[in-house]
């Protein structure tokens, strides 16, 4: 394939918004989709792309490919060292929403959360509501030894940039916990840059996740048992951290994902 001859456009996508009209696509045009929480795949308006390239698929779409939704400006600091060389242990900074209230119960009550005790989204929402209208705990440093770990109220409502990412930067252990919309967040490839050990709720089965080294936990309420456990043990946490840092660099970094686009643009 002669990249030359291709066009590239970048495109973004409100949630739930219709994609405009591409009847008239120059068939050598490559469509790089950068936002749409919707889900939605719209593969009658982007088959006459040479190529899309499109953030939250779970899978690839005819000529539709799946990409990591990537890091964003916040984050400032790559790598900072191996984690027997870091001082904090855990680090969360986020907003409180309605697929992050079980790992909000998790680290509020000590005793383990019933795995289906709370299973409607709506009950989820109604306790958030609660949380945010009676201003309840939000601060649970002290669950975890020399650890930050804090809710906020809303999307870069927390710390400026440059401390969020040193914070993350040099903390051994990221949670990070299901998106506003979707599993899939900026905080995991935030935290794969930076070197962390990553626990995550479970992840789509896509070509940049699928036997990546993130942690994946059915329920938050098994976090302070595999917290422990991996703090417990420094040599674990180092090896975990380096198949991260490699994770990072041979599939989600930039250059992964250029590299990946240009296998599926070749003929």
């Amino acid at each position: 394939s002669d990249f030359s001859k291709l066009n590239f456009q970048f495109y973004s996508l409100t949630s739930y918004q219709e994609p405009k009209d591409f009847s008239s696509v120059d068939p050598n045009t490559v469509l790089i989709v950068l936002s749409d929480n919707s889900q939605l795949h719209y593969l009658e308006q982007f088959k006459k792309f040479r190529a899309v390239f499109k953030v939250h698929m779970l899978e690839q779409k005819e000529n539709v490919f799946p990409v990591p939704l990537g890091y964003t400006n916040m984050h400032r600091h790559g790598c900072q060292g191996s984690c027997d060389q870091r001082e904090s242990n855990v680090f969360y900074s986020g907003n409180i929403n309605a697929f992050r209230v079980d790992l909000w119960r998790a680290l509020k009550f000590k005793m383990p959360i019933p795995r289906q005790n709370i299973t409607q989204r709506s009950l989820h929402r109604g306790l958030v509501y609660l949380i945010r209208k009676l201003n309840l705990q939000h601060d649970f440093d002290s669950v975890f030894a020399d650890s930050y770990i804090r809710f906020t109220s809303g999307f870069y409502t927390g710390m400026g940039a440059e401390e969020y990412s040193f914070r993350l930067a040099t903390s051994k252990i990221a949670l990070s916990p299901h998106g506003f919309w979707r599993a899939e967040c900026f905080r995991h490839f935030e935290a794969m840059r930076a070197g962390n050990v990553i626990i995550s709720d479970k992840l789509p089965d896509t070509w940049y996740f699928k036997d990546s080294p993130i942690i994946q936990i059915e329920h938050w309420s098994q976090l302070r048992r595999v917290v422990n456990t991996l703090l417990s043990d420094g040599d674990r946490l180092v090896e975990i951290q380096k198949e991260t840092i490699a994770w990072w660099e041979n599939h989600c970094s930039p250059k992964a994902v250029a590299s990946y686009m240009a296998t599926k643009l070749l003929p």
